[in-house]
């Protein structure tokens, strides 16, 4: 049965199927960190939206998510970042590429084309490549969230 409570700091009504009195929750209206109440009531009602996070679970690290994966991964994303500016800037300078064999005396067409075109096509290459490793960074993140969550619904139906 859901417990109905009020948080100490703004006094706004707490819900969750979960806590049980004495253990840690986290408002959701102002963030602050506390112990749900012993005169916590039993309640039918239990807006999805309003039911409070465990303190000691992983909604902390879920907020930091995009941080923490460049802290576990500095060198990475470091990699990642740099491919895909070199790829920006290689992307800006294709046109040069294009337009050298052009002004040359040669005035060669499908040279200019081949390198303008392989150009161009390393650049998005680049970037793609740098935007494929911080996608692999976030699905690491997700999946360790995701294994995160499961201990803990495992944890709770444990204690039922």
């Amino acid at each position: 049965m859901p417990l109905k409570f009020t948080c100490k700091q703004c006094g706004k009504d707490n819900y969750s199927k979960y806590l049980k009195p004495g253990e840690e929750f986290k408002c959701r209206h102002c963030g602050q960190t506390a112990a749900v109440p012993a005169d916590a009531q039993t309640t039918e009602e239990m807006p999805a939206w309003t039911a409070p996070q465990r303190e000691s679970g992983s909604s902390n690290e879920r907020a930091d998510a995009a941080s923490a994966a460049r802290n576990r991964f500095p060198m990475l994303s470091s990699f990642a970042s740099i491919i895909t500016v070199l790829g920006w800037i290689l992307l800006v300078l294709s046109p040069v590429a294009f337009l050298i064999p052009v002004l040359s005396e040669s005035h060669d067409l499908a040279v200019a084309l081949r390198s303008g075109l392989g150009a161009l096509f390393s650049a998005l290459a680049s970037i793609a490549g740098g935007q494929a490793i911080r996608c692999l960074i976030a699905v690491e993140e997700n999946a360790r969230g995701a294994r995160q969550h499961l201990a803990e619904i495992a944890r709770l139906l444990a204690h039922k």
